[in-house]
């Protein structure tokens, strides 16, 4: 079942195992980093071809309101983040010529890079930039921020000259100081941790994570599943294929894992369990102190509860 992804061997072992964390979250109907909204409802790879700048990664989400999000993510070992380092400017590129696109949703979309080695000065600096853009109510106090020397580190002004001088010379144009706080406010850097072949945060997180989709008698598959998803997403990199959790699940089921229900469903499990509970203890054996056999339809009731009881996790059993 292991593909070379999985032993670490063929294309992009980083790639393999965050992609192979989106389609954990996939299974869970969980957040991912730089994903707006509740969750994650579908991943696709290598989109290049049809029209999407940023290809490595593309994670579709779903709005408290229903509305479609999306983050488009480019996937790199490591990345200095200076004029000289040509993957960070062609990564600029890539997410400008995005955030560009007539399609582009300045409140539901965003773009960024995924890094596997850590970078101290993005966790001190980098982040703080575009957190600052998040919550600037305008480029004028975005700029006013990043211009006080008393308030903001070199760094931090480093890289806002940095990314505004790459993104001019592909431009082609002097850019407004609106477009680049634009840029700034949906631009992600998401330290993805897993470098290490033991000791991986992001790898136990994501086993962990697993573990909520199973009974507690079987929650020693969350493992062999992780496995199995970054064997997956080694078989979808190369052939620029995707996966929704149902087309997920059916393939997991049918290669002998079995998960629970999706999460989304588990408060509508659980209402239908309670009715089924309400229903049982309708059903009497004595009327008025005379006993009636009704062994027969009591069981049947059972086994329904039963069954409606594993449609969900066992934690959600109450």
């Amino acid at each position: 079942m292991a593909s070379p992804y999985s032993a670490g061997g063929g294309g992009t072992r980083l790639e393999a195992r965050v992609e192979a964390a989106c389609l954990a979250a996939l299974l869970c109907e969980a957040s991912i980093r730089g994903l707006v909204g509740e969750y994650a409802t579908k991943v696709r790879t290598q989109r290049g071809a049809f029209g999407d700048p940023l290809d490595d990664i593309i994670i579709d989400g779903v709005h408290s309101d229903g509305q479609t999000t999306a983050l488009h993510l480019q996937v790199k070992n490591r990345l200095t983040f200076t004029a000289l380092d040509d993957e960070w400017l062609d990564v600029l590129h890539r997410a400008w010529d995005t955030v560009s696109a007539p399609a582009f949703d300045q409140t539901r979309h965003r773009v960024g890079v995924g890094i596997g080695a850590y970078n101290a000065r993005v966790d001190q600096h980098y982040q703080s930039v575009l957190s600052w853009a998040e919550h600037s109510p305008d480029a004028q106090n975005f700029f006013e921020r990043i211009a006080r020397g008393d308030y903001s580190h070199q760094d931090k002004q480093a890289f806002v000259a940095t990314v505004k001088a790459a993104l001019e010379v592909h431009a082609g144009r002097a850019l407004a100081d609106e477009e680049l706080w634009r840029f700034f406010k949906v631009f992600v850097i998401a330290h993805y941790d897993f470098q290490s072949a033991t000791g991986s945060r992001d790898e136990a997180s994501t086993v962990e994570r697993l573990k909520a989709l199973l009974p507690p008698e079987r929650r020693e598959e969350a493992r062999r599943i992780w496995d199995h998803l970054v064997a997956k997403a080694g078989e979808l990199i190369p052939t620029g294929g995707g996966a929704s959790r149902p087309t997920l699940a059916a393939q997991l089921a049918a290669d002998g894992f079995a998960l629970g229900a999706a999460p989304s469903y588990w408060k509508d499990i659980e209402i239908l369990r309670r009715e089924s509970r309400r229903a049982l203890s309708d059903i009497k054996s004595d009327i008025q102190g005379l006993l009636m056999k009704r062994f027969a339809q009591r069981s049947e009731r059972r086994g329904l509860c039963k069954s409606m009881a594993n449609l969900a996790p066992e934690s959600l059993r109450y």
